[in-house]
């Protein structure tokens, strides 16, 4: 005989029954057995339906059949409403006294006060005991679907969970639903032996039948048809329980297609937002050097400024003084001109002297004028680099407003870029879950769905001798690292081309943050390719980069490190009380 296998377990068809020993094969085969097993549930309600009613199942008909007794004994006993059990109690004890003294005068129709008590001991009696079987499977094949088909998600969380969430809300309401109808009809029973119960409190079904058959005035009647339509309702959730968990994976993957769409447009949209963000950052530089340029100039040019106003105001004076000076000798001269007959020569000479005074005068003015519009261009020069520097300051202050509208705008891409790779790998995560048959074993023996990292709890991240020497050259190699990343060796082999690849790449995701960063990058990555990683190969490419002064670093470390003594932490902590002093 062949040894046997673990095949075996998967060989035999599971049912419903062995769920208890076992864990589920699949999903679809856990479905199939609640199929099966609902099956054959409806089968007991038909019969015990049958059995309730008869082959002809004509619930009318057996409820006018009673009302006929009911209808005499409520005369009899003036009842008007048979709302609850306890109202019979005059009833039952007439009977049993009139069972027990045969001489006493019976002044009730005995026969109908049999029937009424036995109908109403069997609707009692059924609501407690006749569906007891049948309430408990409906109970298990629920908590078993409520234990396994799981939506993995919570019933809050973000609109692009809209599908996970709904699921997990419409699980519970399947759940609360199915329990309400089950657990309704031992309350019924309940409620009828004790506070009592009207037609409008029953369901739509038993409301009907009540008013079809004129027995609104005993709800009791209607308790039964009541009850089978409840475990009806409680079938039919369970088989809509099983829809929907059944084409749940398959709106998840069509939510994972859309996201991934949607993300490849909002990676696109934050690529384009980085590079603008960018360009706003070098706009704002530049602007604040051309700012830094011409307010340096400008300041250069107070001292200068200072002069001009000066000599500006100097050669305003002396132009007016010209000015003044010619009119005064320009009308002296004509004064003399009058009396130019009676003139002496010493008069007339004057007279001369006069005119070569004025000439000069007018000859000294126009070099007066050009002199302060050269004074007043230069100023004129200064007041317009000044208007420019102001210009640049708005210009430097509407880049800055700019720079941080976009950074706004570029961050809240990232941010909208980070929820959805958070709740595309959310969904991932639910998809794997709800297709991996592990994940029913994990659930039916209790185990967490996720590896719990419990390793090293609490205590710092172990750090060996190349992980501390990478560390060291990421620290100080600055603009170098492409250089030692080409000089680093790769086992399997890489190419030039890769290489290249690789540095254009850790250039571009990471150009926003400092040389440090970038090189602990590369680093990382020569670790991750190199499978015979190891310090000797980093200090020979460091030494082949000319940068022993880290190779140095890197061998004071290591003997730092194997020069510090290695001491075992105790077993248990030690506490030291201080020398009582005597």
């Amino acid at each position: 005989m062949p040894p046997a296998t673990a095949l075996q377990f998967f060989r035999k068809r599971q049912t419903i029954d062995n769920l208890v020993m076992e864990r589920p094969q699949s999903l679809t085969i856990f479905r199939e057995c609640v199929r099966k097993a609902l099956i054959a549930i409806e089968r007991r309600i038909e019969m015990l339906q049958q059995s309730y009613y008869g082959p002809q199942k004509n619930l009318e008909r057996e409820i006018k059949r009673w009302l006929g007794p009911l209808s005499i004994v409520l005369n009899e006993f003036r009842i008007s409403y048979l709302l609850c059990r306890t109202q019979l109690d005059d009833v039952v004890y007439k009977k049993k006294r009139s069972e027990g003294d045969p001489t006493l005068i019976v002044d009730f129709n005995k026969d109908a006060a049999k029937i009424v008590l036995d109908i109403v001991e069997r609707v009692c009696d059924y609501l407690k005991t006749g569906f007891g079987d049948i309430i408990k499977d409906l109970k298990m094949i629920a908590e078993y679907m409520f234990k396994y088909c799981r939506s993995f998600s919570d019933t809050e969380g973000d609109s692009y969970l809209e599908t996970a969430v709904n699921y997990e809300r419409q699980r519970k309401e399947f759940s609360q639903a199915i329990h309400f109808n089950l657990d309704d009809i031992v309350n019924m029973a309940e409620q009828f032996e004790t506070k009592g119960m009207r037609v409008h409190e029953l369901g739509f079904v038993a409301r009907n039948l009540a008013e079809k058959c004129n027995a609104t005035h005993a709800p009791f009647l209607v308790i039964i048809p009541q009850a089978f339509e409840n475990l009806k309702n409680a079938v039919a959730g369970i088989r809509r329980w099983l829809d929907a968990d059944e084409v749940y994976a398959d709106f998840i993957k069509y939510d994972i297609d859309e996201l991934e769409k949607k993300r490849e447009t909002q990676e696109k949209d934050t690529r384009e937002m980085q590079v603008k963000c960018s360009n706003s950052d070098h706009k704002v530089k530049t602007a604040k050097r051309l700012l830094a340029d011409i307010t340096a100039e400008v300041k250069s040019f107070e001292n200068r400024e200072t002069i001009l106003m000066k000599e500006r105001i100097d050669a305003q004076a002396q132009i007016k003084d010209v000015v003044d000076l010619v009119e005064i000798k320009t009308f002296r001269r004509e004064e003399v001109k009058h009396r130019s007959e009676e003139m002496t020569g010493y008069e007339l000479e004057n007279f001369k002297l006069l005119e070569r005074e004025i000439v000069d005068l007018n000859d000294r003015k126009p070099v007066l004028v050009k002199k302060l519009d050269d004074i007043n261009r230069k100023l004129d020069m200064i007041a317009e680099r000044r208007e420019t520097m102001n210009k640049r300051e708005q210009e430097v202050s509407n880049a800055k407003s700019e720079v941080k509208k976009v950074k706004r705008d570029f961050r809240q891409r990232e941010v909208e870029l980070e929820r959805l790779d958070f709740n595309l790998g959310r969904l991932k995560e639910i998809l794997r879950y709800k297709t991996s048959p592990e994940v029913l074993k994990k659930i039916f023996h209790g185990m967490p769905l996720t590896a719990r990292h419990v390793a090293n709890k609490g205590k710092r991240p172990i750090m060996d001798k190349l992980e501390r020497s990478c560390r060291l050259a990421a620290a100080h190699i600055e603009n170098d690292w492409a250089k030692l990343y080409r000089a680093l060796p790769f086992h399997p082999p890489r190419g030039h081309e890769t290489v290249s690849n690789d540095i254009d790449e850790i250039g571009r995701e990471f150009m926003r943050t400092l040389n440090e960063e970038m090189s602990r990058q590369s680093l990382t990555r020569w670790r991750r390719m190199h499978t015979r990683a190891c310090v000797d190969d980093l200090k020979k490419a460091l030494l082949s980069v000319k940068r022993k002064d880290i190779v140095d670093l890197i061998e004071e470390d290591i003997i730092k490190r194997a020069s510090k003594p290695s001491i075992p932490s105790p077993a248990f902590r030690t506490v030291r009380f201080p020398k009582l002093k005597t």
